[in-house]
């Protein structure tokens, strides 16, 4: 005979897991990623703006390279708002 007493459910259920971004709200990432509204921005000033996300990263690296410090990637609107309060 068996002794051992079974468990509700409940407690023998692995950790529920958060289910996975749906493809729409994917689709909207990467639509946003691709549209050109992103800037570089230094300690200082904007160093570019309206570019895609890729398009960013790349004049990141660039000015990376030209030993220019305190950069970042905002979008076109965060960097109007910095420049406009600095």
């Amino acid at each position: 005979m068996d002794n051992r007493e079974e468990k509700p459910e409940a407690e023998t259920a692995q950790e529920e897991v958060a289910p996975a971004a749906d493809d729409a709200s994917t689709e909207v990432v990467l639509s946003e990623l691709h549209k050109p509204q992103w800037s570089v921005v230094t300690f200082d000033q904007c160093a570019a703006r309206n570019l895609t996300y890729d398009e960013a990263v790349l004049k990141m690296d660039e000015l990376a390279k030209e030993n220019i410090s305190g950069l970042c990637i905002v979008t076109d609107n965060a960097s109007e708002h910095m420049l406009s309060i600095a």
